[in-house]
């Protein structure tokens, strides 16, 4: 039913190589309120990073897990070497400073070699959930940002035709009930018709509302949003809100609207493993 939007500017992504196990749904969808879409992929052949280059972008970014990926090859102490060393080579010619390499090893002879072919390097256990998840986070900024402004995702959901029913509530002294349908909805905000001219006369700019949509199954609401745009040929109402701020949308209500975005996204992009053979 929600697979038609626009994607004015795509999420960041991440290509993360034996992405750790702890990072599950719940912990996308996280991640996803903070604009970054993370790809899980296994990585056989070093070579075959070419073929990475094909889901290039320039809000791409690509992670290695060192451990799981030598592990993974089972080769003696002395082809390890040489595996790694082909492996940074490609990542070298590859994306370097798009990439990124982590490992639960402290070795200074290690990190000295990756770091000689240029490729950002951490020491950690990236195992542990809430460590993965504020790796990730703190690493938004280095990786996806524009002369020091991090780029903001801007995609869309679709509602027009479906007839989708949603309640306007304008936190005034009556509180009065307006009927409407949802045309549109983004992680930020929704656009909404409103069922007739009288209910639309209510709403002016920067109104204090309550939202209810009725997305079958579910009923999200968010308990604060503001009018930020009115139409009054078409009898839409914009109404902006954050969901990553807990009195504009509680964290279950957020949910809800991330995991819609997520299983769309999963659609558009190959989100289940790539295993590049």
């Amino acid at each position: 039913m929600y697979r038609t939007g626009e994607i004015e500017n795509p999420p960041n992504m991440i290509y993360w190589a034996e992405m750790p196990n702890v990072i599950g749904e719940e912990e996308n969808l996280e991640l996803l309120k903070n604009d970054i879409f993370l790809i899980r992929y296994n990585l056989n052949n070093p070579d075959d990073l070419e073929k990475l280059s094909k889901l290039d972008s320039e809000n791409s970014a690509y992670f290695f897990n060192l451990d799981k990926i030598i592990r993974f090859q089972s080769l003696s102490r002395t082809s390890n070497t040489c595996y790694l060393n082909n492996l940074l080579q490609c990542i070298s010619n590859f994306k370097p400073h798009q990439s990124l390499i982590h490992t639960t090893l402290i070795d200074d002879k290690l990190a000295n070699t990756i770091k000689s072919f240029g490729i950002p390097y951490i020491e950690k256990n990236l195992q542990n959930r809430k460590q993965a998840l504020t790796t990730v986070t703190n690493l938004i900024k280095p990786f996806f940002s524009d002369k020091g402004q991090v780029k903001k995702a801007k995609i869309r959901m679709n509602f027009k035709g479906l007839e989708v029913k949603c309640k306007l509530i304008r936190k005034a002294e009556n509180e009065r009930v307006h009927n409407a349908y949802l045309r549109d909805l983004s992680l930020n905000g929704a656009s909404m018709l409103l069922d007739s001219d009288l209910n639309f006369e209510f709403f002016n700019l920067k109104d204090i509302v309550k939202v209810e949509l009725y997305l079958k199954p579910h009923i999200i609401i968010i308990h604060q949003g503001f009018v930020c745009q009115l139409d009054r040929e078409t009898r839409t109402a914009k109404i902006c809100f954050n969901v990553n701020d807990n009195r504009m949308v509680h964290p279950n209500e957020g949910d809800k609207i991330c995991r819609l975005f997520y299983k769309w996204l999963k659609e558009i992009y190959p989100h289940e493993e790539i295993t590049i053979n």
